[in-house]
């Protein structure tokens, strides 16, 4: 059967993937079991609320408020994928396939295939957890419910057909380049060294765009008859976790770059940290800012306000360095991100006072491991 290059790479790489975690079976099943155990906790506190969340008698749960989550899922299903499409088409400009003779449309067509099974993979995620709430909790979906999941399946079938073709490589080219030219960065003309790494970081204005779903999302949350401040709050506060989360993720993909390409030299790992450190504090700190002044727009007290930001600066921290431990296995982030949030949530169920130990102990350990 003819395979093309990208599709050989990927098993190869698959392979390879099953080979480590083969070397590594005795973490694998550790980690699994974890993840399935905060996985059944969750869903047994879930359990007794899907009535009131979903039931038929749900004030909210209304055709137009129905019909229009559908919209929104089939559209952030759509969005994700073309996003998933333009970091394949990325990844494939500099990797080792890129210098051999390979026709672009061949490649384009790979990276719409990885993303097409992306989104499936998401709706089917969808589906499921839909299928799993009808089931523990019989009669709570409305017929109207149905519809969303029609919309994902739809979504899911016709986004392939919805993606743009490459048909002239030169011109998506010189697309990139412009693309390239138009992210600027505000670097000191007195910098120099490795501050130099932190300076290129994009401004948080020219990625605001790239966080207008937590925008949309303050928009939707803002109730019918609002006034001005109670806008400019929702509004501010959703933008400053969006920010927040793309700050973290802007700064670890330059960090693991950075990384590769000063392999060679002999530079150590806090060092190189320390170069991002200064940008980040500087930009953390606005975003705290941001976020309380937000919630003071809400009427929220100083106290509450200050707490609030203080935690937001604490999970952009804990964010950065969970990248810092985890630069020589890239795919473990996600996984240590989510399990590290589920214990403090497990913390501040059981023992809430034991909160801020135990996050400065995780903080702590973050540094030593990266720092190895």
């Amino acid at each position: 059967m003819h395979h093309d290059p990208d599709t050989l790479t990927q098993r190869h790489a698959r392979r390879n993937r099953v080979a480590l975690w083969r070397g590594r079976l005795p973490e694998l099943c550790f980690l699994v079991g974890v993840g399935l155990s905060a996985l059944a906790g969750v869903l047994y506190a879930a359990d007794p609320h899907w009535p009131a969340l979903l039931g038929e008698g749900a004030r909210w749960n209304t055709p137009r408020n129905g019909m229009l989550l559908a919209v929104l899922c089939c559209a952030a299903l759509w969005m994700a994928m073309r996003q998933r499409l333009q970091r394949h088409r990325a990844e494939q400009q500099t990797d080792w396939l890129a210098a051999l003779p390979i026709a672009s449309d061949t490649r384009h067509q790979h990276a719409v295939r990885r993303a097409h099974l992306h989104l499936l993979t998401r709706a089917a995620a969808g589906v499921l957890a839909l299928v799993w709430i009808a089931w523990r909790a019989p009669g709570t979906i409305a017929p109207l419910w149905l519809a969303l999941l029609l919309a994902l399946l739809v979504a899911a079938a016709c986004a392939r057909w919805a993606m743009p073709r490459e048909a002239n490589p030169a011109a998506a080219r010189l697309s990139a380049a412009s693309a390239e030219r138009r992210a600027r960065t505000r670097i000191p003309a007195k910098a120099s060294g490795l501050r130099l790494l932190g300076h290129a970081l994009e401004p948080l204005a020219a990625r605001l765009p790239r966080s207008a779903w937590a925008v949309g999302m303050g928009c939707l949350m803002v109730p019918v008859g609002s006034g001005l401040w109670t806008i400019v709050g929702l509004v501010g506060g959703f933008s400053a976790l969006g920010l927040a989360r793309d700050l973290v993720s802007d700064w670890r993909s330059r960090f693991l770059a950075d990384q590769a390409w000063l392999a060679a030299l002999p530079l150590s790992a806090p060092r190189l940290l320390g170069a991002y450190l200064p940008t980040l504090a500087v930009r953390a700190a606005l975003l705290g800012l941001l976020l309380a002044a937000a919630l003071h727009a809400l009427s929220v007290p100083h106290a509450y306000a200050g707490l609030v930001a203080f935690v937001l600066i604490t999970a952009i921290a804990h964010g950065i360095l969970t990248g810092y431990a985890t630069r020589r296995r890239p795919r473990a982030f996600a996984l240590w991100m989510a399990l590290h949030y589920v214990g403090l949530f497990g913390c501040v169920q059981v023992l809430p006072p034991a909160m801020p130990l135990l996050l400065a102990l995780l903080l702590l350990w973050l540094w030593r491991r990266g720092s190895l």
